[in-house]
């Protein structure tokens, strides 16, 4: 029996295949409300994930956090949020699985207030509150890279 083909790149080496978790680079102004997108970008078998963020609480108060995967659960702590740590588990019933490619799977609501000085506030990821993680269905971890990403807030 053959196997299926493995695509290849110019070089002669299959494609590398990065599984990644992503807060993008966003702008916004004093005094408004900002939704940070939370992106997995999948390989196909991600089944759950979760991590701490980490974000400067006198630039950015948390609102809100929604999953907009249907069927999915989100659990939150937020007990650190007004310290700038919000931790966050996202999983799909087993055995489910996120779908190959970019996944928004969680929104993040921030208010910046009106008097927070001009310029960029990272939104970094830790093991702060519970490790940064993605698993299968059988809970084996996933090798995932997590990027931080940064909020720059700008004059209107």
């Amino acid at each position: 029996m053959n196997a299926a083909p493995t695509a290849v790149s110019a070089a002669g080496k299959p494609p590398k295949q990065n599984r990644q978790v992503l807060i993008s680079k966003l702008n916004t102004s004093r005094g408004k409300t900002i939704v940070i997108p939370v992106t997995l970008k999948a390989l196909g078998n991600e089944s759950a994930l979760g991590f701490t963020l980490n974000f400067n609480a006198a630039c950015l108060q948390f609102v809100s956090a929604s999953t907009p995967i249907s069927g999915a659960s989100l659990i939150l702590n937020d007990t650190q949020v007004g310290s700038g740590h919000l931790a966050l588990l996202v999983g799909l019933p087993l055995p489910q699985a996120f779908p190959a490619g970019s996944n928004i799977v969680v929104n993040l609501t921030f208010h910046v207030p009106a008097t927070v000085p001009l310029g960029a506030t990272a939104l970094t990821f830790s093991n702060d509150l519970t490790g940064c993680a993605v698993v299968d269905a059988a809970a084996a971890d996933l090798k995932t890279t997590f990027t931080n990403g940064t909020v720059n807030i700008r004059r209107h």
